[in-house]
């Protein structure tokens, strides 16, 4: 089974280079450019999701309170949070599992996903 991904991220470019990556490492991805509409979305239906990854600054929410937030609802999740700025400990204090510094890097970025799901052997 496909391991799902939610991608959260106001700037287009950014978004579509984030999808592009987690398509590449075998995700199926549901994007979004605002924050409060993953939240109606985890609220109302509830989706199983393994990965969320989102940028930190936004302006309806930031990506450390988004995380916070639904992992309230979903303590499981696996959480990336990525940035131009180091907000690595705010992310950190918010439940957030790996910070990544933008530009985002498939090397890294690839790396930090086989962190959180380790390749089967």
């Amino acid at each position: 089974m496909k391991k799902k991904a939610i991608v959260v991220d106001d700037e287009p470019s950014n978004l579509k280079l984030t999808i592009t990556f987690l398509k590449m490492l075998g995700f199926e991805v549901f994007e979004f450019s605002n924050p409060l509409d993953v939240m109606d979305v985890i609220e109302s239906i509830n989706p199983r999701v393994d990965l969320l990854v989102t940028d930190f600054d936004m302006p309806q929410m930031n990506g450390a309170k988004l995380i916070k937030k639904i992992k309230e609802k979903k303590p499981k999740i696996q959480t990336i949070c990525v940035s131009g700025l180091d907000n690595k400990a705010v992310c950190d204090s918010n439940g957030c599992n790996i910070f990544l510094m933008k530009p985002l890097r498939f090397k890294f970025f690839k790396e930090a996903v086989e962190f959180l799901f380790p390749p089967l052997e």
